[in-house]
């Protein structure tokens, strides 16, 4: 089953995945975002942090390999007269040909060589004095058996010793870049204790 088969048939469930409130860090640290800024939200899903976004007043682009989740956001901005991009392309087939102000992700699993080709992909269409956040589920929330949701694959998930290196250059400033243990209450999918590793990126020029 390909990835977009995959969150196509999880999507096709009644109801939000993962809730209809933004991710709490995303949320907690948007006021990063410069004012009136264009956002790309990567592996969106069904648009919680899209919403979230485009209801601060930013211009938002949401990007997903699911048909299924992306008509379930754009339904539900258009019930909230919300005015937001929607881009179905797997991240394998992404060649971005903007810039952003921010670029957020929550959650986005992606196996190597992948995910590096998409964080690098990420940094570069990065506007000058822009701002990355993303969080993910650290390779410990399978080794420690977190009961709150995630790939049971390690190849799907995160390590701060392997995310340090993409972003080592000198236009840009980790600010923070830290695994931690928190609660998830993100509608069925995520529920419980979880392992984490928070990512904020600021680009210099």
């Amino acid at each position: 089953m390909d990835q977009q088969q995959m969150w196509n048939q999880r999507f096709s469930k009644e109801g939000f995945m993962y809730g209809e409130h933004p991710n709490r860090f995303i949320q907690e640290n948007s006021y990063r975002i410069k004012d009136k800024g264009k956002i790309l939200c990567m592996a969106e899903g069904e648009g919680r942090n899209a919403i979230f976004l485009a209801r601060e007043g930013f211009d938002v682009e949401a990007l997903d390999a699911s048909d299924v989740g992306l008509d379930k956001l754009s339904k539900r901005a258009y019930d909230l007269q919300l005015k937001i991009k929607t881009t179905h392309i797997d991240l394998f087939h992404w060649q971005p040909q903007e810039q952003y102000d921010a670029i957020i992700a929550s959650f986005m699993h992606l196996p190597e060589p992948l995910r590096s080709k998409a964080l690098k992909q990420a940094i570069d269409c990065l506007a000058p004095k822009g701002i990355i956040i993303m969080e993910f589920f650290s390779k410990n929330q399978m080794l420690g058996d977190f009961p709150s949701g995630g790939p049971k694959d390690l190849g799907l998930l995160y390590d701060t010793q392997e995310l340090a290196p993409l972003f080592d250059q000198k236009n840009l400033n980790i600010i923070q870049l830290e695994e931690i243990e928190d609660l998830l209450d993100e509608g069925w999918g995520h529920q419980g204790p979880a392992s984490l590793i928070r990512l904020i990126v600021e680009k210099s020029s």
